[in-house]
């Protein structure tokens, strides 16, 4: 499945924020849930006719999912100046893992701002100052949400595809395998924000890149971030904070464009994570 560049990645002290989207027309894309001008009149989403929900969100939206899983099998910081997934694998030569589990830690990030991962994975990195931080996951999304206008309630199914005639929300995965939106593999992606420089590849379960962007193949996604602020840790640090949030952004909405109009597919959207120091 084709999926569009990851907006940031993985940030401690200040703000660094690692964010992964699935499914989506554009690389951001505005709240489902917000003040709607129609006819000269503001509406809120559920005033919304199906129609009037699509044709203002053309390039799809996003919102707050009801379950978002995701696997975290390793997160740490590194010195030095180049990037570790540079070489198309994870170099932790100058790098310190600040949690490690081989077999993952599977998390959701809906209805909890704070998840705490396993005291016995997790280790304090040495008093240094960090210029990268990475993350490793793995390349499924667990999702399962539902958006409401004032004519239906959109609900996920077991598949990506919305129903309005469901009773309840139901959970289906999706995999990231591709950051492109075209016909051609990218299987690594990059971007620069204000926070700094972050680049993501997709990788086999020996954490190699696959640039075959096969699904057959990829198992993991790695993520690096530069920060525009090196990271520093010291000897009276005692703690590492660990935020996620998934409100407003967790969850892509694509609407359909012709009748019946209303949502035709969910897909996954970005997540935050916010790491910082207690001293």
């Amino acid at each position: 499945m084709k999926k569009l560049l990851l907006p940031a990645l993985l940030a401690i002290s200040a703000g660094l924020t690692f964010a992964f989207p699935s499914k989506a027309y554009s690389q951001s894309m505005d709240a489902c849930d917000r003040s709607y001008t129609i006819g000269g009149q503001t509406k809120t989403l559920a005033q919304l006719t199906d129609l009037q929900f699509a044709s203002n969100n053309s390039n799809g939206c996003a919102m707050t999912p009801e379950k978002y899983e995701i696997v975290i099998y390793e997160m740490g910081l590194c010195t030095g100046s180049g990037s570790p997934i540079s070489g198309g694998t994870l170099d932790r030569t100058n790098c310190t893992a600040t949690f490690a589990n081989s077999s993952g830690q599977t998390v959701d990030l809906a209805g909890s701002n704070s998840v705490t991962l396993d005291a016995s994975s997790a280790s304090k990195p040495a008093a240094n100052t960090y210029t990268w931080g990475y993350m490793v996951m793995a390349n499924t999304f667990g999702l399962k949400g539902s958006l409401a206008t004032s004519e239906n309630i959109w609900r996920s199914t077991s598949t990506t595809a919305a129903s309005s005639s469901s009773s309840s929300n139901g959970e289906f995965t999706e995999s990231l395998t591709d950051f492109g939106s075209g016909n051609t593999c990218e299987s690594s992606g990059q971007a620069t924000m204000s926070l700094g420089t972050m680049s993501a590849i997709v990788t086999d379960s020996d954490l190699n890149e696959d640039t075959t962007c096969s699904s057959n193949v990829i198992t993991r996604l790695i993520g690096a971030f530069s920060p525009t602020t090196s990271y520093t840790i010291t000897d009276s640090t005692t703690a590492v904070k660990i935020t996620f949030t998934v409100t407003d952004n967790g969850m892509s909405v694509l609407p359909n464009p012709s009748s019946p109009f209303g949502v035709d597919e969910f897909g996954s959207g970005p997540f935050q994570m916010e790491i910082t120091t207690i001293e």
